[in-house]
């Protein structure tokens, strides 16, 4: 089992040390007048984007305002009750990807990880665990490994499983440690596009068991095979201690290098390349 290790002790030293300067965001939202026809994917800012596949709307961790502990630093890009949602993807359990305030917005099926439907009441859930598939509405969907934990109180730590996610030729990894699992998927799935964080990874002692800074995550994309990469998990919420500009900025060193970089704008949309 791919497992974060977490020592509580740093973290609680950490939480007590750490100093919350920098409370802006470099981030440029796009608010859209218009989506466009096809299969397509506009990030809403950190872990959150919705895409269209084969005419079905899906949202991955839906998160449209603050989450406890901590303000969202920039507006959402449009209304998510304007969009056609006809499904929902939860990689896990952590309060900025699982948001109970925005999932009751919507009342259609929620693809999880295995045992995180009892958090999610009064909704029907599709648990999958590692390599499991289902389709839904002609979508196939695949739960894949990631490196990471679960907690959302004090008495419940890996109660629930969390996932990666393939959605068709889309790679979505939730949150993700760096580790051996992304060549394994990249030997078993075709990707096309792969959506991977770059944020929250300092101080490294703690973080590099939860999150990838972005030459990780640049390292992932490589293992996966995929063709492209679409950066996230950075500049929306202030989760670490890096500078919020940061992740941005490394990332955008890495695109000059690699054109296969592709950084999105909230708000900002991209054409998704689907195989019939």
């Amino acid at each position: 089992m791919l497992t974060s290790k977490v020592n509580w002790l740093d973290i609680l030293l950490w939480k007590l040390k750490a100093k919350r300067i920098q409370h802006t965001s470099d981030l440029f939202v796009i608010y859209p007048k218009s989506l466009p026809l096809g299969d397509f994917i506009l990030w809403l800012g950190h872990a959150s984007f919705y895409l269209r596949i084969k005419g079905v709307g899906i949202l991955l961790d839906p998160v449209f305002g603050d989450i406890p502990l901590h303000k969202r630093l920039i507006p959402l890009p449009l209304d998510p009750q304007s969009l056609q949602v006809d499904l929902i993807l939860i990689s896990h359990g952590h309060y900025d990807h699982l948001d109970l305030a925005s999932l009751a917005l919507f009342n259609v099926p929620i693809v999880t990880p295995t045992g995180l439907g009892r958090y999610i009441p009064h909704r029907r859930t599709i648990e999958l665990g590692w390599w499991e598939e289902v389709e839904v509405e002609g979508v196939r969907i695949r739960a894949l490994p990631a490196k990471h934990w679960h907690q959302r109180s004090l008495f419940d730590r890996n109660r629930a499983l969390w996932c990666s996610f393939s959605i068709e030729e889309l790679f979505f990894c939730g949150d993700s440690a760096y580790s051996n699992h992304f060549r394994d998927i990249g030997k078993k799935c075709r990707i096309d596009t792969a959506l991977l964080p770059i944020g929250a990874y300092e101080p490294r002692h703690i973080m590099a068991e939860n999150h990838m800074d972005p030459q990780q995550a640049y390292q992932a994309f490589l293992d996966l095979r995929a063709k492209r990469f679409i950066p996230y998990h950075y500049g929306t919420f202030i989760l670490s201690d890096e500078p919020v500009e940061e992740p941005l900025r490394w990332i955008e060193e890495l695109a000059i290098e690699d054109g296969r970089i592709q950084i999105l704008q909230p708000g900002e949309w991209s054409l998704l390349e689907i195989a019939p």
